[in-house]
């Protein structure tokens, strides 16, 4: 999913999706309700109200929205390239 679908399909601007992103603004609670909603997770996983961490939590939700929306092969790569990934950390 492009910014752009991203944004739309949360009812934002592109311009302020990158702000989310790139940690310069946080999301509002409502744009967090929305974005739950597109993501399928739970609002809860998204925000912390001691911490939003909204860069880390911006990309993680950019990435988990990618992943919905992508095809059983690319879905099969990504998961091997994070196991991968994974076992190269452990060691």
């Amino acid at each position: 999913m492009t910014q752009d679908q991203f944004a739309e399909a949360v009812g934002r601007s592109r311009s302020l999706v990158a702000a989310w992103e790139s940690g310069r603004k946080p999301p509002g609670r409502d744009a967090l309700r929305r974005i739950s909603r597109v993501c399928k997770v739970s609002i809860d996983v998204l925000a912390d109200d001691a911490d939003l961490e909204v860069q880390a939590k911006g990309e993680s939700l950019i990435i988990a929205a990618m992943y919905e929306q992508a095809d059983d092969a690319t879905k099969a790569a990504v998961m091997h390239i994070l196991q991968m990934a994974s076992s190269t950390k452990a060691n």
